[in-house]
């Protein structure tokens, strides 16, 4: 059954469908995100409204950046079938609202989790660390870019069918400009947090209590990936997805 349409509720016209909003999924600087049903189908997505003229160009690199990472991404699914990224469903450059309409986003985001259960299961940080690195690997040789907005609430994690999704693809570094020993330093710092519970600290991997409790093989790839010399890092976001 559709949910019941509150009369107030906003209508966002696209080329084909008219959606309509069920309700607020959150705001940020570039953009408004609700949750949308799409008339004549029923079928809900996110709707990602534009904020403001001036984020136009960022805000519609994400349709583009979707498009190239689709070419590479369709072999890598979660374990129950689903995209490791968004599936743009259509979106609106011009006019009063301008828009963008992808699938919705599952599970809960990771900085979200871990604040509420602190340090995660030492095998589901690996399972997630694994899967980002795939699509780290695939942005540094196949769209020659970085990920300049790499954060946990970016990563969305379902413990049950232990799958991911990662969103806001809008801001990378230019082509050609892939910081893949930066990227790998930021997937170790994410590891750690995920394993350890806390940011690394600047005074070394041990400081923390909780380093004791992470397995020595684990303590290992937190200590390459975020090696103090960029060059004794991992040579590729795909070789620490393996380690």
């Amino acid at each position: 059954m559709n949910p019941i349409t509150n009369p107030s509720s906003r209508h966002f016209q696209g080329a084909t469908y008219t959606y309509t909003e069920l309700g607020l999924l959150g705001a940020g600087q570039t953009a408004t995100v609700y949750r949308v049903r799409q008339e004549g189908t029923g079928q809900e997505y996110a709707l990602k409204l534009l904020s403001a003229e001036e984020y136009h160009t960022r805000f519609f690199r994400e349709v583009d950046t979707l498009a190239l990472l689709s070419r590479y991404t369709n072999d890598l699914t979660n374990p129950d079938g689903r995209l490791l990224v968004p599936r743009i469903i259509e979106h609106k450059e011009t006019g009063a609202d301008q828009f963008i309409v992808m699938t919705l986003a599952f599970g809960r985001p990771l900085d979200e989790i871990q604040r509420e259960q602190g340090r995660l299961p030492e095998r589901e940080a690996l399972t997630i660390l694994a899967a980002v690195a795939q699509l780290f690997h695939i942005l540094h040789t196949q769209l020659h870019r970085s990920y300049l907005d790499f954060q946990p609430r970016n990563i969305y994690w379902e413990a049950k069918s232990r799958s991911l999704l990662v969103l806001d693809w809008n801001l990378l570094s230019p082509e050609g400009q892939a910081d893949v020993a930066t990227d790998i330093g930021a997937l170790g710092a994410l590891l750690y947090r995920l394993v350890v519970g806390v940011q690394p600290p600047a005074y070394g991997l041990s400081a923390a209590p909780e380093w004791s409790q992470v397995t020595p093989a684990t303590q290992a790839i937190l200590r390459k990936a975020t090696h103090g010399d960029p060059t004794l890092r991992y040579a590729s976001a795909q070789a620490l997805g393996e380690a």
